[in-house]
C-alpha cells in the first residue's frame, strides 16, 4: 500500500542553501526515523542548543563553524570545515559559532530541544 504523500527527490543542498535567509530557521527537506533532515544557512547562532530526543547530524557545506561539545570528561572544541560530518551525542549542550555564513545539512529530533545564551547553560540561574 502506497502513502499517499511520499515523496522521493533528490535535493541540491548548495542551490537549497543559497536561497535561504541566514536570519530564517532553515528549510526541513524530508524525515529520517523520526528525525527532520533539512538545511540551514546563518551568520549568528544562539550560544548553546541541546536535543533530548537524539543525536544531531551536521555536514558543513560552506563555510566554517567553530564547534564546542561539554561532555561529561569536559569541554570538546573543534572546527568544521566543507566536508565536515559531525554528530553531536543526543543530550549535550553544544555551542556552534560560525565563522562568517555557514550553510549546512542537519538531521535531528527537535522534540524538547532547549537554547541557552548563559556563559554555562548546565548551571541553575
Amino acid at each position: 500500500m502506497a502513502e499517499k504523500n511520499l515523496v522521493i527527490a533528490s535535493h541540491d543542498i548548495r542551490a537549497i542553501a543559497g536561497g535561504l535567509s541566514p536570519k530564517g530557521r532553515g528549510k526541513t527537506l524530508s524525515t529520517f526515523n523520526n528525525c527532520k533532515l533539512g538545511v540551514a544557512r546563518f551568520s549568528s547562532h544562539p550560544l548553546w542548543e541541546r536535543h533530548p530526543a537524539s543525536d544531531e547530524l551536521l555536514q558543513v557545506f560552506e563555510g566554517e563553524l567553530d564547534l564546542t561539545v561539554l561532555s561529561p570528561a569536559g569541554p570538546i572544541e573543534m572546527t568544521l570545515r566543507p566536508g565536515s560530518v559531525f554528530v553531536v551525542p543526543k543530550g549535550l549542550w553544544h555551542s556552534p559559532r560560525p565563522r562568517g555564513m555557514v550553510s549546512l545539512l542537519f538531521m535531528s529530533n527537535d522534540a524538547g530541544s532547549e537554547i541557552s545564551n548563559k556563559k554555562d547553560p548546565r548551571r541553575a540561574a
